[in-house]
């Protein structure tokens, strides 16, 4: 399959390839200088090697599990709040948690994006379960994603309600 500029220029996003890419426009020059792991699976794709396109989806399977795995701890860590196991450390790691979280779905959504960009071949109904597959299980592990970030932004709302409720009562109950 011939590479297409376009579609590895919306690809690169703010990366960008050396000029030596740009002034022979073809993929073999372009895969050692670019910047990222799934860049290169596309455009060697593109160039006509279809193992690339397996290990786009293999990329998009890793994060959907990792993204399982961030939502499983948070999911555990929301009793904590509020209790006596309650801590600021744990706050920051549920903040950080929540983070890579949202850095793994954007991350994921545009590798999906990606991979249904890419040209269709002959084995175009197995990639077609495969992307419907994909699409699925990530739009599974998101919505459970957020509903546990929802949980725990819940539990922080009650969590200072009642700081501020009990700071009241502590200000308006008169010192003797």
């Amino acid at each position: 399959m011939p590479f297409s500029r376009t579609t590895a220029e919306l690809q690169l996003e703010s990366d960008h390839v050396t000029e030596e890419w740009q002034k022979s426009g073809n993929a073999a020059a372009a895969v050692p200088f670019t910047k990222r792991k799934v860049e290169i699976s596309i455009m060697a794709y593109q160039a006509g090697i279809p193992e690339e396109l397996n290990a786009l989806a293999n990329n998009i399977s890793s994060n959907i599990q990792k993204l399982t795995l961030l939502t499983s701890d948070l999911q555990r860590a929301v009793p904590q709040l509020g209790s006596e196991q309650d801590s600021s450390e744990l706050r920051q790691r549920l903040q950080q948690k929540q983070q890579q979280g949202n850095q793994l779905a954007k991350e994921t959504d545009r590798l999906i994006k990606a991979f249904s960009a890419l040209p269709v071949s002959t084995d175009q109904r197995q990639r077609k379960l495969q992307k419907e597959r994909l699409l699925n299980d990530f739009s599974s592990v998101l919505n459970s994603f957020q509903k546990t970030q929802r949980q725990v932004a819940n539990k922080e709302k009650e969590f200072v309600a009642r700081v501020r409720a009990s700071s009241r009562l502590s200000v308006s109950t008169p010192v003797h």
